[in-house]
């Protein structure tokens, strides 16, 4: 296997247990469970040579309440160059919000976020 298969598969690991973790059935996941299961199943993704580190974040309302890294050089600093595979995990994420009727995909965007988005030439269409 060609050595940039190796991050894709990494990525899509780290990509798939964080939209699982943010798109749980309930709206209360298992935090601990959640966590021990990353504990568990991290290191062996790495041992079996699929990654060579992946770093992971629970994050819960607007804090992180876990954070860790595993494999060569791993670190919760570390930035990691991600291409464009997590637009596939986004928009999934984003329409299982869709379907559970917590995102409007024709409402303006600034209803979800902090601050305003706009386009500079149409400047007063959300």
């Amino acid at each position: 296997m060609r050595s940039s298969g190796i991050w894709e598969r990494a990525l899509l690991s780290s990509f798939l247990i964080a939209v699982n973790a943010a798109c749980s059935g309930t709206d209360s996941p298992d935090i601990a469970a959640t966590v021990g299961q990353l504990d568990t199943e991290l290191p062996a993704v790495i041992s079996q040579g699929n990654a060579p580190s992946i770093q992971v974040a629970v994050v819960e309302g607007d804090r992180v309440i876990w954070s860790r890294a595993f494999g060569e050089n791993a670190s919760v600093d570390r930035v990691y160059m991600n291409a464009s595979v997590q637009k596939v995990f986004t928009a999934t994420a984003v329409l299982r919000l869709v379907e559970r009727g917590r995102i409007d995909l024709d409402a303006d965007v600034g209803e979800y976020l902090p601050f305003t988005v706009r386009h500079p030439l149409f400047p007063e269409t959300p």
